[in-house]
């Protein structure tokens, strides 16, 4: 039945781990116990964090010869987007732009079909293809309840070796012949998304030189392209991984943890993840690491020539039907509530009373208030997740004890959800029960896998940004390809619903 006229009240509710259980006194004075007790990074000023306003400041016009925009690589590059000099010249709106979350500076080009962001050495660092992103539903309100998506669309590239001609000329034509790709999947409907990480030496890539593209499965068009290099200070290997474990032994032996540890090389920015009195900045530079693992949850940094320990984090929930049972403050907490907070006022969704944003301890009978509210058709909800071959749970360790969520609990007919637990969209469970993922005007994202708090975080704020002037699909692909151009590991959103949603209240 069509509703009309209709006041539309929506709800972020951020359900945001700030401690555990009664561990959080003892948990503080663990992190006392490890700073006396291991060796942190030395010579390095800590600065608390500060939540950043925006993630881009535009500067100025661009005031140079427009022939200093494109270097020889560049326009080499540009014909693999169907466009050239003549093309990007002709352009009246050239701006510069600081990239606050990547901290460089670029020229942005904008024309009727593309963004492209110049470094100032002329090579293409990031492109928007504006063809591959819908605007028909854009500003749509008279969506009609239940009414189901049409499945009519075909994607031509099914398979890795459908695209293997595209990924040959990316390789060609931005000259990546000493890169790796760290990944290759269709996880999102619709695109395919390939990484390549730079090879520092035999299997060992920098996960901070990085190069992000999402392919069309319908036609093959390049939807969006994003480069970022940052180099390792230092690539000497002086660390072995016997004593990378043995320096992360005294924070393995505080998480009660079995002895299924591993330890890999890889690069890190350090963070400073298990110091007390955080979360900080992040520092600006990055090391060559051993990143050493525990029970495939929780990670720790050694530098791979000082054995100091750069920092690193914990997963938001676990792999198979398991949940951790010790888990520090979740990572920038109220920065995510501010974020999505914003996304949703943008949308059109007003906070019906007793329906405020919120961080900190809830029980379980407040979550199922929230889930039967008759007002609410929109949610945030940020917690751990588990999940098996069956189902997928919500989980959230409280001050009260443990409860567990599952999709047979949910009710309602929501139209924008966001569970921003591990997990919450590897299966339809949690989709089909919010009735968002078959629905015109109706979507549900979550994260397909374990996903990192850091990792969750820099998805979240930059997702959160893009919300209201583009479909939620084409957020979810770019904030994850921005994220992943980062550095951040584990970056892995899935989406369910109508491809053409902008996530509107309606």
């Amino acid at each position: 039945m069509k509703r009309k006229n209709k006041i539309v009240c929506g709800i972020l509710i951020i359900i945001l781990l700030t401690t555990i259980f009664s561990f959080d006194k003892v948990l503080s004075a663990q992190q006392n116990d490890l700073t006396n007790n291991v060796k942190i990074l030395q010579n390095v000023e800590r600065s608390k964090f500060a939540a950043k306003e925006e993630l881009e400041i535009n500067i100025q016009k661009y005031s140079k010869d427009k022939k200093e925009l494109v270097n020889v690589q560049a326009e080499k590059a540009l014909k693999l987007h169907n466009l050239s000099y003549e093309d990007i010249s002709k352009s009246n709106e050239i701006n510069v732009v600081k990239d606050v979350m990547l901290n460089r500076t670029v020229n942005r080009v904008k024309t009727e079909k593309v963004q492209i962001d110049f470094d100032q050495e002329g090579n293409i660092v990031k492109l928007v293809n504006y063809e591959d992103i819908s605007t028909v539903d854009k500003d749509r309100k008279d969506y009609e309840e239940d009414k189901p998506l049409e499945t009519t669309v075909e994607y031509k590239l099914k398979t890795q070796d459908d695209i293997e001609y595209i990924i040959n000329d990316i390789v060609n034509a931005y000259n990546l012949e000493g890169y790796k790709i760290v990944n290759c999947h269709n996880n999102l409907v619709g695109n395919w998304s390939v990484v390549w990480n730079k090879i520092l030496f035999d299997d060992v890539v920098n996960a901070y030189d990085v190069v992000c593209v999402t392919i069309d499965a319908k036609d093959g068009s390049i939807m969006n392209f994003i480069r970022n290099s940052v180099i390792p200070e230092t690539t000497n290997l002086v660390i072995t991984k016997e004593q990378a474990i043995s320096f992360a032994k005294p924070i393995i032996d505080k998480l009660d943890s079995s002895n299924n540890i591993t330890a890999t090389l890889t690069t890190f920015r350090p963070n400073f993840y298990w110091e007390e009195n955080g979360p900080y900045e992040e520092a600006d530079f990055i090391r060559l690491a051993w990143q050493v693992v525990v029970e495939r949850n929780t990670y720790i940094m050694i530098d791979a020539e000082t054995g100091e320990i750069l920092g690193g984090d914990q997963m938001l929930g676990t792999d198979g039907a398991r949940a951790m049972t010790v888990v520090p403050t979740f990572y920038k907490a109220e920065e995510r509530t501010t974020a999505a907070t914003n996304a949703f006022k943008r949308l059109g969704y007003v906070q019906p009373y007793a329906c405020q944003p919120y961080t900190g301890w809830v029980n379980k009978q407040d979550i199922m208030w929230v889930l039967n509210h008759s007002s609410l058709y929109g949610l945030f909800l940020s917690c751990h997740g588990v999940y098996d071959a069956n189902n997928n749970f919500a989980n959230q360790l409280t001050a009260d004890g443990s409860w567990y969520l599952s999709p047979s609990e949910v009710t309602g007919n929501w139209h924008f959800v966001f569970i921003a637990a591990c997990g919450s969209s590897s299966t339809p469970a949690f989709p089909a029960a919010f009735k968002t993922g078959g629905f015109e005007g109706r979507c549900f994202v979550g994260y397909n896998i374990s996903t990192p708090t850091e990792t969750s975080y820099q998805f979240i704020i930059r997702f959160c940004s893009k919300l209201g002037s583009m479909p939620v699909i084409d957020a979810v692909v770019a904030a994850r390809d921005e994220t992943l151009a980062a550095g951040y590991r584990e970056c892995d959103p899935g989406f369910w619903g109508d491809m053409k949603y902008y996530g509107t209240a309606w």
